[in-house]
């Protein structure tokens, strides 16, 4: 695959970015690594890791509240292309996963640390600008109606212009 066209490892961005909050005082980050490749149109795709030891608020967030509707897996989906330190436990993991996504946790009940990653595309281009209609054409009499009623049918429409009967 084709190398990353940035790499970012401001830790406490790439904690903000992956979990839609900002790290508390006591969420230790150990490892973090945000990946982009772009090209002239933009952020073509996106992956990011994440190990930490998380604060019992962040704990709560991810596995009681389940903020990312996040569903227990037997195994994760771990990329090839995943830094060294990012090296998986094998026991002792509760392992979870969405499944709208490629965002998935493993958290290490031994040792109170946990994994995350995820990975994306970038935006898609919009659709192009509608051609707009050419204008209409003034209309040839005033108003909106015909110049002329409708012919009736004497059985099925009163005259309304003699007095009744």
């Amino acid at each position: 695959t084709d190398p990353p066209t940035s790499v970012d490892h401001d830790a406490k961005e790439i904690f903000q970015r992956a979990f839609w909050k900002r790290p508390t005082d006591t969420d230790k980050i150990l490892h973090a690594e945000r990946r982009e490749w772009s090209d002239e149109n933009g952020l073509k795709k996106w992956q990011w890791f994440i190990v930490l030891e998380p604060s019992s608020e962040l704990r709560k967030y991810l596995m009681e509240e389940n903020a990312f509707s996040l569903k227990l897996t037997p195994t994760p989906p771990i990329s090839p292309y995943a830094p060294e330190w990012f090296a998986l436990p094998t026991n002792e993991v509760a392992i979870m996963q969405s499944p709208q996504s490629n965002l998935f946790v493993v958290f290490n009940k031994t040792n109170n640390t946990l994994y995350a990653s995820d990975s994306g595309v970038g935006f898609q281009a919009g659709a192009s600008e509608a051609v707009k209609p050419p204008p209409l054409a003034a209309p040839t009499s005033p108003g909106h109606l015909p110049s002329r009623f409708p012919p009736r049918m004497k059985s099925q429409v009163p005259n309304l212009t003699t007095a009744p009967e």
